[in-house]
């Protein structure tokens, strides 16, 4: 129970001396502002006191030096302060949480803030333009109780054996945890970690593969230096630096990922990754946190490999993200090599080519978790480098050649042409996710830029359909399909806001805006549902042709988070499109297009939904769209559904309710993670 305020006459906690927040929930205030309390709940600019107090400033600020305590009085005034307010919270949640409310009155007009869950064990907040928050708009209110209930109950922590293999694929616990977070134990000697090694001809067949794939750290590894270091390092392995061998058992762990396997086995990424404690032990041995030489090539490796290992989006990859970021910067990798003259020419576009991968990452990571970015422009200028292969690379070189033509295909020409597209969806997500609104003419100038990127997309790289492509090597393809995906990603981020809008005002008395702001409301919406729907198109051309024999076999394509996360945003897309109109306002019907239209869409879900149904014995974000997509398609199915598309109407109400429906699955953190009702907002501008 939390604890109660102190009587009116306590010369710290007086009733007058407490915030409106306090007040309501009857918690102790400190009497400062922001207050302790709605600090650590991360909310100053709620903290409100009533308008007949002034609150009294922080006491070592406001002190005369002659009248401040001691240090060691202060420190214990402060720490017992502390203390008094986590036991408080702690009370408060008892097992549960509470989704913090912003009043309207010390809001500024913007759009909405996202959502904050706090409970015991863990606090998780989440933009409010991510895509999974329109789910809560088809919870009923006692559902979008579970939603808030289930997200106090942080997922299990695996033991040390469930790290390197699950147990069995069950979609209710994601077992798959950062070894660098978690597995500190793996830290053994440098013997142990060289009698781990394969033999030579095994790693041999292995760093070959490697460096035959076009992957993405591939290009933060120069092959002609990294097979000299490779030579010399069987001749003396006792030489080798730690985060060297860190590195090479990165490679080695890709190249037999890399490995075409069964169906079954690309679908289940819970089954063990090799090399990667090596990885890690190596990292903690060579104290990696120093900046050592090649720590962040090595770190860069790990991240993918966790990432793709990863089931569910967990926030451990974040984590490591910020971790591997921080230390780049560290080592000044955000800034060009030209302003540091110690720096070779061979040096500099290594690290610009590792800026970028990191620069990349960044960017989908934080819309991935509907986080900020935490790569501000504004504090780095790193050019990208250039369009060369590695043998024009040489260590010894004075001055670097010039950049080959897009025309002409290089190792690193895909990861040139997918920088335009994280430029602009590092804009995207800044605007996205920013406390101020983002205007009509923000959001038409990065239309445009959107645009001008997929128009600079080199000639060996623009989209064309997989039963076109069959004569194309696998890494070309899935190159064309990856930039494409970032280009329909974009349209949806940025437009996503406007599918909400338009569902919300078609279904409600909500009054409609002017003529041409309507008009550009709908073509956004039409932008956003008709590139949902190429995007699902591409994934079942990927899913066809990743088959044993499809022209995406060679890969050992794996399913996992990142690689879903874009697909399901396409598939919620298309979820509230049709929800919208099977469930649609008295007086609204689809005439003859609008109808096929609707058919294609419908059959498109129809077909998404066998690949999550698929993937739902391993995940929990596929196993709760794929109940989603069953609940509409028996709505879709019902009596009376017809009727709408031919007539107009609604369907019975209680077709239109997703009953039965698991929404404590959609509370987990990352996919469908402490979703807001935007009905109380209204996105206007």
């Amino acid at each position: 129970m939390a604890q109660r305020l102190k009587p009116a006459h306590d010369p710290v906690h007086g009733i007058g001396r407490c915030c409106d927040l306090c007040l309501r929930r009857k918690l102790v205030c400190s009497g400062n502002v922001p207050c302790m309390a709605c600090s650590i709940r991360g909310i100053p600019s709620s903290c409100v006191y009533p308008d007949s107090y002034v609150p009294r400033p922080h006491r070592l600020s406001s002190c005369p030096a002659s009248a401040s305590t001691s240090p060691t009085q202060s420190q214990a005034v402060l720490q017992a302060q502390i203390d008094q307010t986590h036991c408080s919270h702690a009370s408060f949640s008892n097992g549960a949480h509470s989704s913090i409310e912003f009043p309207p009155s010390n809001v500024s007009e913007g759009p909405p803030p996202g959502t904050m869950q706090l409970g015991s064990e863990t606090t998780v907040y989440v933009n409010s333009r991510h895509w999974t928050t329109r789910l809560v708009d088809f919870a009923e209110p006692d559902q979008r109780l579970l939603l808030d209930d289930a997200c106090a109950v942080p997922a299990p922590r695996p033991q040390k054996d469930e790290i390197v293999q699950s147990a069995g694929p069950a979609p209710q616990q994601s077992t798959a945890c950062a070894l660098l977070l978690h597995g500190s134990h793996l830290s053994t000697s440098r013997s142990e970690i060289l009698s781990s090694l394969p033999e030579r001809s095994v790693a041999n067949r292995l760093v070959a593969t490697y460096f035959s794939m076009e992957d993405l750290p591939r290009v933060c590894v120069h092959s002609p230096s990294f097979l000299q270091q490779y030579q010399r390092f069987w001749d003396d392995p006792s030489q080798a630096p730690l985060t060297w061998i860190a590195l090479l058992f990165g490679i080695m762990s890709f190249a037999a990922q890399a490995q075409p396997g069964t169906p079954d086995q690309a679908h289940d990424p819970a089954l063990p990754l090799p090399f990667l404690e090596q990885i890690v032990s190596c990292l903690v041995l060579g104290n990696y946190t120093h900046g050592a030489p090649y720590a962040i090539e090595a770190l860069l490796h790990y991240f993918v490999l966790e990432r793709r290992r990863a089931r569910d989006t967990q926030a451990d990859t974040w984590l490591v993200m910020g971790i591997i970021l921080r230390l780049a910067q560290r080592m000044g990798y955000h800034r060009d090599p030209l302003h540091f003259p110690g720096i070779t020419p061979f040096q500099g576009e290594m690290r610009r080519r590792v800026w970028l991968m990191i620069h990349g990452i960044d960017i989908t990571t934080a819309l991935q978790f509907g986080l900020p970015r935490m790569i501000s422009p504004r504090h780095g200028d790193t050019a990208p480098p250039r369009n060369l292969s590695d043998h024009e690379l040489r260590e010894d070189m004075a001055v670097l050649p010039p950049s080959r033509p897009e025309s002409e295909h290089t190792p690193m020409l895909h990861m040139v042409a997918r920088n335009r597209f994280f430029v602009v969806l590092g804009a995207i997500a800044d605007a996205s996710m920013s406390a101020s609104k983002m205007t009509l003419v923000e959001e038409r100038g990065l239309l445009q830029r959107l645009y001008d990127a997929r128009d600079g997309i080199p000639p060996v790289f623009r989209y064309t359909s997989l039963s076109d492509s069959l004569g194309d090597t696998a890494s070309h393809n899935i190159h064309r399909i990856i930039l494409m995906v970032l280009f329909y990603k974009g349209l949806i981020v940025l437009h996503w806001h406007h599918v909400r809008l338009v569902n919300v005002r078609t279904r409600s008395e909500e009054p409609r805006p002017a003529a041409a702001r309507e008009e550009t409301c709908r073509g956004s919406y039409r932008i956003c549902t008709t590139a949902a729907l190429k995007m699902l198109e591409i994934q079942h051309e990927v899913e066809e042709q990743r088959r044993p024999g499809g022209c995406l076999a060679s890969l050992g394509l794996r399913f996992s988070a990142a690689y879903n996360h874009e697909f399901l945003m396409a598939t919620l897309v298309l979820f509230t499109h049709v929800y919208g109109i099977a469930n649609g306002a008295p007086g609204s019907y689809l005439d003859d297009g609008e109808k096929a239209e609707m058919h294609e869409m419908e059959g498109v879900l129809r077909r998404a939904r066998r690949t999550w149904s698929l993937r739902s014995a391993h995940s929990r974000e596929a196993a709760a769209v794929d109940k989603l997509l069953g609940k509409l398609f028996r709505i879709l199915d019902g009596p009376g559904c017809e009727a709408v598309l031919m007539d107009g109407g609604a369907v019975d109400a209680s077709m239109g309710q997703l009953d039965g429906v698991d929404w404590g699955f959609l509370a987990e953190f990352g996919l469908l993670s402490h979703l807001q009702d935007l009905s109380r907002h209204c996105i206007g501008r």
